[in-house]
């Protein structure tokens, strides 16, 4: 489950970013004024009053908590706020360059709380060492473009294709001429519950091929139908990209289309020049895990009650838990003999998972304290009920912060937590362990996600009811693994 991004202060926006409004606000000009600005600039675009009122109300505590925080520079104060449109999505930022949280012993942010019950399809906030600190509210316009035609959702029951039709589809690289004919297979494998709203939008699906967020891979029957789907996405920061958004028409299953697929998909990737690929396979569903295992790919961790349940055509998976996912990594070119940095404990199950990935790591299991400056990216994304923390430099008082930033979301009843933590880190250790005592346990391994190495995923699950049962792995491997992360987090609830 890869965290959207959003780019620091000082970057330039992409070239399809289109800026509706920019406000530098002094602190004699009351917070209102960016408020109903930006308020009265979205009305033009169909948002409904209410994700309206959610946005409003988010942006003045944000605003309030700027301002709030030290100013130590001979500047005036500032407080900057902007309004784009990207793709299909509303983004407006504040930004400032004052005293960071972590510089005070922070407390949870009311916006936090604020978020959690808002209307908002996403949230970020960072710090970026001198680039300053920045929050980010994201908002979802209407799914469909316009001129979609109304009988996308097509009916689930077509018959199954003979072998010698399957054998005949024809596979390329997705273009965006196929746009619509992706957002029809997706109606007809998902319904309305696929978790990623770009894929129900002609024109966002363009716009991602436009600008390098989507690469993927079409099957075509006879028809010129598109029957067949698998993309790689990149996973900003990291090098690494994601291997996802398959789907299969349901009456091409059982023909080896995904495997075709993924396979066409990996030599592309390997072609790019892409260090590995990950991808999270629904953990109800094992042929979706042998997909990526037949190529190849390792089991790396298991994350638990990841998202709410999904709808697939055709699958009588069980609707009424949230789904836990299986990630699965697969490393496409030779990696350096990078340092790695962990606690002890998990000295066995990362040596076990880089030598199934045939890497060779430095490991380091010493405590020792971050230093220099913190650098991370704090995201809450309302539509599945979790929440992102991701370091990329952990720096003095850093693990103090991080540990800050997890109250906060516990405290907003956050299903899921994530927390980043990049392995060549000297006092990644360190911070792991500290973690660990917050309740955290492993969740995925990112095999070379930087040019210095790998990121462990840990995770925090709220008070949910987990189904274990739901769970299936497709190898002796993924099942061991399985038990592995279930056995930590029992112990982490038991308190040992």
């Amino acid at each position: 489950m890869s965290d959207p991004q959003s780019a620091t202060p000082e970057s330039a926006p992409p070239a399809n970013d289109h800026t509706l409004l920019e406000l530098r606000l002094m602190d004699a000009v009351a917070a209102t004024v960016a408020v109903d600005a930006v308020v009265q600039t979205l009305r033009v675009l169909g948002l409904t009053a209410a994700a309206l009122d959610s946005l409003a109300t988010v942006l003045d505590q944000l605003l309030l908590e700027a301002r709030e925080r030290e100013v130590f520079a001979d500047d005036p104060p500032v407080v900057q706020v902007s309004l784009s449109v990207l793709g299909n999505q509303v983004r407006v930022r504040v930004s400032d360059l004052r005293m960071p949280r972590w510089g005070e012993e922070p407390k949870p942010c009311r916006s936090d709380q604020l978020v959690r019950q808002s209307r908002l399809d996403g949230f970020h906030r960072g710090e970026q060492g001198n680039s300053g600190n920045w929050s980010e509210c994201v908002l979802n316009l209407q799914a469909a473009a316009p001129g979609t035609p109304p009988d996308l959702e097509m009916p689930t029951d077509t018959p199954r294709v003979s072998a010698p039709a399957a054998a005949a589809v024809q596979l390329r690289e997705l273009c965006a001429a196929d746009a619509e004919g992706l957002v029809r297979l997706i109606y007809r494998v998902y319904g309305y519950s696929y978790p990623k709203p770009e894929f129900y939008s002609l024109e966002e699906i363009r716009r991602l091929l436009k600008v390098g967020g989507l690469r993927g891979i079409v099957a075509i029957d006879d028809t010129g139908q598109v029957v067949g789907h698998v993309a790689i996405v990149p996973d900003t920061p990291y090098l690494t990209c994601e291997l996802g958004r398959l789907a299969v028409d349901p009456g091409y299953r059982g023909h080896n289309l995904a495997s075709r697929l993924t396979d066409q998909m990996l030599a592309l990737a390997g072609r790019a020049g892409i260090p590995a690929l990950w991808a999270e396979c629904v953990a109800n569903h094992p042929a979706s895990q042998r997909v990526l295992l037949a190529a190849g790919g390792t089991e790396v961790g298991l994350l638990l009650d990841a998202f709410p349940a999904m709808r697939m055509s055709r699958f009588a998976a069980p609707l009424q838990a949230r789904q836990s996912l299986v990630p699965i990594a697969k490393v496409l070119a030779p990696s350096p003999s990078f340092k790695a940095h962990l606690p002890a404990h998990l000295e066995p199950i990362y040596r076990q998972l880089i030598g199934q990935l045939g890497l060779q790591r430095d490991l380091d299991t010493s405590d020792r304290t971050p230093s220099g400056t913190l650098a991370l990216h704090v995201a809450m994304l309302p539509q599945i009920d979790g929440g992102f923390v991701a370091v990329d430099h952990l720096g003095s008082g850093g693990v103090k912060r991080v540990r800050t930033e997890m109250a906060a979301m516990i405290q907003a009843r956050m299903a899921v937590i994530y927390l980043d933590i990049p392995l060549a880190e000297a006092g990644a250790g360190h911070a792991i362990d500290v973690a660990y005592q917050h309740g955290f346990i492993w969740g995925m391994l990112f095999p070379c996600a930087r040019a210095d190495g790998d990121v462990l995923r840990l995770q925090w699950l709220g008070s949910q009811v987990l189904d274990v049962n739901g769970i299936v792995c497709a190898t002796e491997h993924g099942r061991a693994m399985k038990e592995w992360v279930l056995g930590e987090r029992q112990r982490r609830l038991a308190g040992s």
